[in-house]
């Protein structure tokens, strides 16, 4: 009966999009892995380096050091996004709400193709936002300078009029609406019926502003959907701050970390650098729930998909270490590698 439900258990994640058996495999090959040096941070603590270890944990990583290129995409697969618009209609058919006739803001729409499939599901209208300086960090060190955010700015452009072709329908460009735009600078007010999110809240810089300000611009009774990768997870370092330990990124300090980046990864120091100063933050489950009560909003679910293979990793010294920089760090943040929330405007909101 176990291994029935168990097996249940996998195929839903499965469904969802996450592959347990991958990171069970990340599991049993971490104690296999060389150690080939120890590096000491500023309170003494030793960390074995683990050769390979970032290749585990986010395969892709080298794609952030390959130049953006259009020519190279004659038609975007948008079956992603379209799976993942369907699974936000069925969750927000739980609590009798619908992207059908809805005016819909996307935060973080990068190449649009959730936006299309929003669209092509019904929505009146999408307006789009993300910024050209997201992009630019991941691949520049320094300041963005205006020629580096047009180039982006006409990449996104050129890979949103793709995305627009891959759904083989004209009509839905008539309803989406893209803008380079920061969500920390949104002055709207009882704009929008939804507004949705993927694998962008993490790297909000000012969360706590985000939110309020997508409050704001929400009509009384209009729900907010977020899906994100966690800081803390075992990926939530993501491509350029996943370091070659587990959990490097939530148990170096600032001041270690970089110290790290600068003896093991110098032809990366200053992409890395800005990635992590201002591309990531570190929002917990706790300050999330707490920025959304703050605000107004009434958390609706907050789903955390759990891989429980990351227990085997953490000890207790682990988890002292990440207590130490982050006291309210949760062990559902640490093992959370997806995290869902739906939070809700009350109509007596003016």
């Amino acid at each position: 009966m176990l291994s029935v439900i168990k097996k249940g258990i996998v195929s839903a994640l499965r469904y969802f999009g996450y592959d347990i058996v991958r990171y069970k495999s990340i599991e049993n090959s971490i104690s296999r892995l060389k150690k080939d040096d120890i590096f000491s941070d500023s309170y003494g603590n030793r960390y074995e380096r683990l050769a390979g270890y970032r290749d585990l944990v986010v395969p892709s990583w080298r794609e952030m050091f390959l130049p953006q290129s259009v020519t190279s995409l004659e038609k975007l697969d948008v079956s992603n996004a379209v799976r993942q618009v369907a699974e936000l209609s069925k969750l927000l058919r739980t609590f009798g709400y619908s992207i059908a006739g809805k005016d819909v803001l996307e935060v973080g729409c990068h190449d649009g193709r959730n936006a299309f499939a929003m669209a092509k599901s019904g929505a009146n209208h999408v307006d789009a936002i993300d910024i050209p300086t997201y992009g630019v960090l991941q691949k520049e060190d320094g300041e963005p300078d205006v020629l580096s955010l047009e180039r982006q700015s006409q990449y996104l452009h050129q890979v949103r009029m793709l995305s627009a072709k891959a759904f083989n329908d004209d009509s839905l460009v008539s309803k989406v609406s893209f803008s380079d735009l920061d969500v920390t600078d949104l002055n709207k007010k009882n704009a929008y019926d939804l507004i949705v999110s993927w694998e962008t809240l993490e790297h909000i810089t000012n969360p706590r502003k985000a939110i309020a300000n997508m409050f704001k611009a929400l009509r009384p009774n209009g729900m907010c959907f977020h899906e994100y990768n966690s800081y803390y997870s075992l990926n939530g370092g993501h491509s350029l701050c996943t370091l070659d330990f587990p959990y490097g990124h939530v148990r170096l300090s600032v001041t270690d970390f970089e110290r790290y980046i600068q003896k093991y990864r110098p032809q990366e120091v200053g992409v890395a650098m800005n990635f992590y100063n201002h591309c990531l933050n570190k929002m917990t489950i706790r300050d999330l729930k707490d920025a959304c009560s703050d605000t107004g909003f009434e958390v609706l679910a907050l789903l955390t998909w759990q891989d429980e293979s990351n227990l085997a990793i953490i000890d207790q010294i682990i988890m002292a270490q990440c207590k130490r920089l982050k006291a309210n760090i949760s062990i559902d943040d640490l093992i959370s590698p997806r995290i869902w929330i739906v939070m809700q405007k009350p109509s007596s909101s003016p």
